[in-house]
Protein backbone atom coordinates (compact mmCIF):
# COMPACT_ATOMS: atom_id res chain seq x y z
CA UNK A 1 0.00 0.00 0.00
CA UNK A 2 1.34 3.42 -0.92
CA UNK A 3 0.22 6.70 0.61
CA UNK A 4 -1.94 7.57 -2.42
CA UNK A 5 -3.69 4.20 -2.68
CA UNK A 6 -6.77 3.05 -0.81
CA UNK A 7 -6.13 0.76 2.15
CA UNK A 8 -7.55 -2.73 1.68
CA UNK A 9 -8.19 -5.46 4.25
CA UNK A 10 -8.80 -9.08 3.33
CA UNK A 11 -10.65 -11.22 5.87
CA UNK A 12 -11.23 -14.74 4.62
CA UNK A 13 -13.18 -14.45 1.38
CA UNK A 14 -14.12 -10.79 1.88
CA UNK A 15 -12.35 -7.61 0.82
CA UNK A 16 -12.79 -4.24 2.55
CA UNK A 17 -11.74 -0.92 1.03
CA UNK A 18 -11.28 2.10 3.24
CA UNK A 19 -9.83 5.56 3.49
CA UNK A 20 -7.24 7.19 5.74
CA UNK A 21 -8.34 10.03 8.02
CA UNK A 22 -6.50 12.14 10.58
CA UNK A 23 -7.52 11.94 14.22
CA UNK A 24 -8.65 15.19 15.86
CA UNK A 25 -6.50 14.33 18.93
CA UNK A 26 -3.54 11.95 18.70
CA UNK A 27 -3.66 8.78 20.82
CA UNK A 28 -0.74 7.39 22.83
CA UNK A 29 -0.01 3.67 23.07
CA UNK A 30 1.34 2.97 26.54
CA UNK A 31 3.00 -0.04 28.17
CA UNK A 32 2.98 -0.65 31.89
CA UNK A 33 6.36 -1.53 33.40
CA UNK A 34 7.08 -2.69 36.91
CA UNK A 35 9.20 -0.32 38.94
CA UNK A 36 12.53 -1.75 40.13
CA UNK A 37 13.37 1.00 42.58
CA UNK A 38 11.75 1.53 45.97
CA UNK A 39 9.28 4.24 45.02
CA UNK A 40 5.75 5.05 46.07
CA UNK A 41 4.22 3.60 42.89
CA UNK A 42 4.81 -0.07 42.09
CA UNK A 43 4.67 0.52 38.33
CA UNK A 44 5.10 3.21 35.66
CA UNK A 45 3.99 3.72 32.07
CA UNK A 46 6.16 4.10 28.96
CA UNK A 47 4.85 5.65 25.73
CA UNK A 48 5.45 3.15 22.92
CA UNK A 49 3.84 4.93 19.94
CA UNK A 50 1.64 7.85 18.96
CA UNK A 51 -1.29 7.27 16.59
CA UNK A 52 -2.18 10.23 14.39
CA UNK A 53 -4.24 8.59 11.61
CA UNK A 54 -7.02 6.02 11.40
CA UNK A 55 -8.41 3.81 8.65
CA UNK A 56 -12.17 3.99 8.09
CA UNK A 57 -13.95 1.06 6.44
CA UNK A 58 -17.43 2.42 5.72
CA UNK A 59 -18.54 0.20 2.83
CA UNK A 60 -19.84 -3.35 3.01
CA UNK A 61 -17.32 -6.14 2.33
CA UNK A 62 -16.95 -7.35 -1.24
CA UNK A 63 -16.94 -11.15 -1.62
CA UNK A 64 -13.91 -12.61 -3.35
CA UNK A 65 -14.86 -15.31 -5.84
CA UNK A 66 -12.04 -17.58 -6.92
CA UNK A 67 -12.28 -19.85 -9.92
CA UNK A 68 -12.22 -23.54 -9.12
CA UNK A 69 -10.49 -25.91 -11.50
CA UNK A 70 -12.65 -28.58 -13.17
CA UNK A 71 -10.41 -31.36 -11.82
CA UNK A 72 -11.29 -30.46 -8.26
CA UNK A 73 -15.02 -30.68 -9.00
CA UNK A 74 -14.91 -34.21 -10.49
CA UNK A 75 -15.76 -37.15 -8.29
CA UNK A 76 -12.90 -39.61 -7.72
CA UNK A 77 -13.06 -42.76 -9.85
CA UNK A 78 -13.26 -46.09 -8.05
CA UNK A 79 -12.07 -49.41 -9.36
CA UNK A 80 -14.56 -52.20 -8.68
CA UNK A 81 -13.22 -55.66 -8.11
CA UNK A 82 -15.41 -58.28 -9.77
Amino acid sequence: MTIESKPTLRIGHHLLEGKIASLPKPLAVMRRTDSTSDSETPYSFDIVAIIRKKIIFSKRPTPIVETVSTHAMEAPKRNRAT
